[in-house]
C-alpha cells in the first residue's frame, strides 16, 4: 500500500466530501491528477503572454523614439547581440544597459528608420521571438537598405536579460559604406 504523502498528485487538504477537485470543475473524477499539469500550462501560458506584452512595450517606446523607456525595460546585466560584418560602426556584442544605450547613440547617429514593422510574436516559457520587416536610410551616404528580420528576447522578471537579432546583415554594412 502506498502512503498517500508519498503520491505525485494529491488532493487539497480541503474537505470536498465525496467530490474530487476535478468533479468541482465539472471534469470526471479521473483528471483529478492530470490538474496540477493543467494549471502548470495555465501559468506558463500568463507568463508567455506576460513576456509577449514586455516586448510589444518595448517596439512601442522605440518607434516613439523613447530610447529612456525602451532602456527601462532591459536588465542592468542585458546580453546584446548585433555581431555582424564589418562595416556598419555598431555591429558587436553589448554588455549592460549603459553599453546598449551607446549601441542605439551610435545607431541613431548613423542611419534612422523609414519603416519598422514588428509582424508577429512567439513565445515559450521566457523566450519571446518576434518577425518584422524593417528599411533604413543611412545618413552619410543617404542609401537605403531593408531586411526581414527575427529577433529573439529573453525575458525575466519582467526584463528583457539577452536580445539577438538576425538579418540581412550584409545589405547593412554595404549601405554604411562610403
Amino acid at each position: 500500500m502506498v502512503d498517500s504523502s508519498e503520491t505525485r498528485f494529491r488532493r487539497p487538504e480541503t474537505d470536498t466530501g465525496n467530490k474530487s477537485c476535478a468533479s468541482h470543475l465539472g471534469l470526471p473524477r479521473h483528471l483529478d491528477c492530470l490538474l496540477p499539469l493543467a494549471w502548470q500550462h495555465k501559468r506558463r501560458q500568463r507568463m508567455s503572454e506576460s513576456n509577449i506584452q514586455v516586448v510589444k512595450d518595448g517596439f512601442d517606446r522605440f518607434l516613439a523614439g523613447d530610447i529612456a523607456g525602451f532602456l527601462d525595460l532591459l536588465s542592468d546585466d542585458i546580453y546584446w547581440d548585433h555581431r555582424g560584418p564589418d562595416g556598419a560602426p555598431f555591429n558587436r556584442l553589448y554588455e549592460g544597459r549603459e553599453d546598449v544605450a551607446e549601441f542605439f547613440k551610435v545607431f541613431n547617429d548613423t542611419q534612422e528608420a523609414v519603416l519598422f514593422e514588428p509582424r508577429e510574436f512567439f513565445s515559450a516559457g521566457d523566450r519571446v521571438v518576434s518577425l518584422g520587416f524593417c528599411r533604413f536610410r543611412v545618413h552619410a551616404t543617404k542609401k537605403e537598405w531593408e531586411s526581414d528580420w527575427a529577433m529573439a528576447f529573453t525575458i525575466q522578471n519582467n526584463k528583457v536579460t539577452h536580445w539577438r537579432i538576425m538579418f540581412d546583415m550584409g545589405r547593412e554594412a554595404a549601405a554604411c559604406q562610403v
